[in-house]
C-alpha cells in the first residue's frame, strides 16, 4: 500500500482516516462506523462509510453479494448457462452438437485424409516412376523428378494429411505416438493402393519400351546384403531429416518440404544405380505388382523398416529435450 496518493499522503491507510474525519466534520448528522482496521471486511459488515458500496473510491469495491441482481446486466456480458448433462459442445463450445453433426466432424476429416495419402502416393508413383521410364532418362533425372514432385505433395497435403506418402513415415509416427495405430493402419493401405494405381496409370497411359515400369532392383554389383544395408542407411537420413525439419518443435517447419526434398534426392543420386533408391516401400510394391519383377523384394521392405526405426532413435537421441 506504499505509493504516492495527492502529493503529501503516502500512505492510503491514513489518507483514508483523514477523509473519513472530513465527511465528519461536513455531515455531523450522519453516522460513521469507526474505521478500525484496513482493508475492511465486506462479509463482516465493515466500510469505509455511509454510501461507500454505491459509490466506490480509490477502487476498492467489495464483492456482489448473493442477492446481486444480474439481470441488470448487459446481455453479451452475462455468463452462460452450463449445458444440461451428456449435452456435447461444438468448437467454439456455445451449442450443444447432434449425433450427425459429430459424425461429420470426427469422420470426414479422417476420411480425407486417408483419400490424401492415397492420391499423393498415387502421384508420387505416377511422375517418379514415369520418369524412369523415358528413354534415355539417367538416375540424376529420376532423382530430381523424385524430387521436385515430393516437394509439391508435401506442400500440398500437409494440411490434409501430414503428407506422407511413405509407410515407414507412418510407422515413426505411431511410433512417437502422433496417430493411433488404427488410422496408421488405414494410411499404410491407402499408400500402398496408392503406389499400385499409379503404377498402373504409366503402364496404360504412357507407351514406352521399358517394361519395368521404374521397378526397383539391384544391379549386377551388388548383393541382397549390401542392398540391404544400403536401403536401411538411406532409409535412416530419409527419417532423420523429415523429423527434423517437420517434427521438431526447434524446426522452421514451414520450409520443411524443401529439405525433404533435396535430402531425397541427393540419397537417390547416390543408390538409384545401386538398389534403384527407394526408401518407401510404397513405392516399390506398385511397378513390382505391374510389371512383374519380384527379384529380392523383400530388401525394398525390411531394409526400409529397420532404417526408419534406427533413424528416428538417432533422432530421439539428438533432439532429446531434458525438462
Amino acid at each position: 500500500y506504499q505509493r504516492r496518493v495527492r502529493g503529501t499522503h503516502s500512505d492510503v491507510s491514513s489518507l483514508l482516516v483523514s477523509r473519513e474525519r472530513e465527511k465528519m466534520f461536513q455531515n455531523p448528522s450522519q453516522t460513521y462506523q469507526p474505521l478500525n482496521d484496513y482493508p475492511p471486511n465486506p462479509s463482516a459488515g465493515q466500510s469505509f462509510g455511509g454510501n461507500y458500496n454505491s459509490e466506490p473510491e480509490y477502487g476498492y469495491q467489495s464483492p456482489p453479494s448473493a442477492t446481486t441482481n444480474y439481470s441488470t446486466f448487459d446481455s453479451s456480458q452475462q455468463t452462460k448457462s452450463a449445458p444440461t448433462e451428456g449435452a456435447t459442445l461444438n468448437v467454439e463450445g456455445q451449442e450443444p452438437l447432434d449425433e450427425k453433426a459429430m459424425m461429420r466432424r470426427t469422420y470426414i476429416p479422417k476420411m480425407q485424409a486417408l483419400f490424401g495419402e492415397f492420391f499423393g502416393t498415387c502421384i508420387l508413383v505416377a511422375v517418379g516412376c514415369g520418369t524412369a521410364t523415358v528413354p534415355g532418362s539417367s538416375t540424376i533425372g529420376v532423382a530430381i523428378s523424385f524430387g521436385f514432385i515430393l516437394m509439391s505433395l508435401v506442400q500440398s497435403f500437409v494440411p490434409i494429411s501430414g503428407g506422407h506418402f511413405n509407410p515407414i513415415i507412418t510407422m515413426c509416427m505411431c511410433m512417437s505416438q502422433r496417430m493411433t495405430p488404427l488410422l496408421g493402419v488405414g494410411y499404410f493401405i491407402a499408400q500402398v493402393l496408392g503406389g499400385l494405381v499409379g503404377a498402373g496409370i504409366i503402364k496404360a497411359c504412357v507407351p514406352f519400351e521399358n517394361p519395368s515400369i521404374g521397378a526397383t532392383k539391384l544391379s549386377a554389383d551388388m548383393s541382397p546384403g549390401r542392398g540391404f544395408l544400403l536401403e536401411a542407411w538411406m532409409t535412416s537420413v530419409l527419417i532423420f531429416t523429415v523429423y527434423s525439419t517437420a517434427v521438431s518443435s526447434r524446426a522452421h517447419k514451414k520450409l520443411a518440404p524443401l529439405p525433404i526434398a533435396v535430402a531425397l534426392t541427393s540419397l537417390i543420386i547416390l543408390g538409384g544405380d545401386k538398389t534403384g533408391g527407394s526408401m518407401n516401400p510404397a513405392r516399390s510394391f506398385g511397378p513390382a505388382v505391374v510389371s512383374g519383377q519380384w527379384a529380392d523384394h523383400w530388401i525394398y521392405w525390411v531394409g526400409p523398416v529397420v532404417g526408419g526405426f534406427v533413424g528416428w532413435v538417432f533422432y530421439q537421441i539428438t533432439h532429446f529435450q531434458p525438462k
